[in-house]
């Protein structure tokens, strides 16, 4: 079974590794019973954990476990690389069955600020940048989600991958002697 590969040379630079299941929940990481191993590999200098909606999908969603499931991909992380810098994000807005304005991302969010306290993290809160609760609903009417208002349309993920580099660059550039 291949798992992944990696071709590398030494010049200095930028090393991108991704990986992620649709329909995926945080417990879903959990469950990677290779995931540390994986990552040791690696030795990642920052690991960014974008997920969250699809627990924020889930009627029987609870703040704790959601902080329970990401302590222990913290955990992991630290394990494999102590020093690595993790920047956490919040879950966007999205509705429940196209209709329904979820209210759940505002205690993932919360979730969010309390792990960041307790792990020493950085928080991207793409959920106040859009606009909060019910905030994908104009996303959709301006063609940047598509009618499940959960997911973001092609140019709507360039636009968020876009603002979350300029905001990673713009802290980058404050707090290191490149300007």
């Amino acid at each position: 079974m291949l798992y992944g590969f990696s071709l590398e040379n030494n010049k200095p630079g930028f090393y991108y590794a991704g990986f992620g299941v649709n329909g995926a929940a945080s417990n879903s990481y959990l469950k990677c019973n290779l995931f540390g191993q994986q990552l040791e590999t690696v030795k990642p200098d920052l690991v960014i954990f974008s997920l969250g909606v699809n627990d924020t999908q889930g009627k029987d969603f609870t703040k704790d476990d959601y902080i329970e499931n990401y302590d222990s991909l913290i955990m992991e992380v630290r394990k494999v690389s102590p020093d690595c810098a993790i920047l956490l994000t919040t879950t966007t807005d999205n509705y429940i069955k196209r209709k329904t304005a979820n209210k759940r991302p505002i205690k993932a969010q919360d979730a969010m600020f309390e792990l960041m306290e307790k792990h020493k993290t950085a928080v991207w809160d793409i959920y106040a940048v859009m606009g909060g609760y019910k905030s994908i609903y104009k996303c959709y009417k301006a063609g940047l989600a598509p009618k499940d208002k959960v997911h973001f349309s092609p140019r709507g993920y360039a636009i968020v991958g876009q603002m979350m580099f300029d905001a990673i660059d713009k802290s980058y550039k404050a707090n290191s002697k490149v300007k």
